[in-house]
């Protein structure tokens, strides 16, 4: 069980995964659930120093070309 945890509205960049907030690792993708329509919310954990990090992503990314 992660010992804490942050939450962020802020988009990822999902080619590369997070670093831990606490000790710089980079963060392990561990679950990925529904949220609101047009997002998921990803949990990322850090294998290092057990810190949790939860993400809201957009999913639905509609193209202005």
């Amino acid at each position: 069980m992660p010992e804490t945890y942050s939450s962020s509205r802020v988009p990822l960049n999902t080619n590369e995964p997070p670093r831990c907030s606490k000790c710089d690792a980079t963060m392990t993708l561990v679950l990925i659930a529904r949220g609101p329509p047009g997002f998921d919310i990803r949990t990322f954990d850090c294998a290092n120093c057990d810190h949790a990090y939860i993400a809201t992503v957009a999913t639905d990314v509609v193209n202005k070309d």
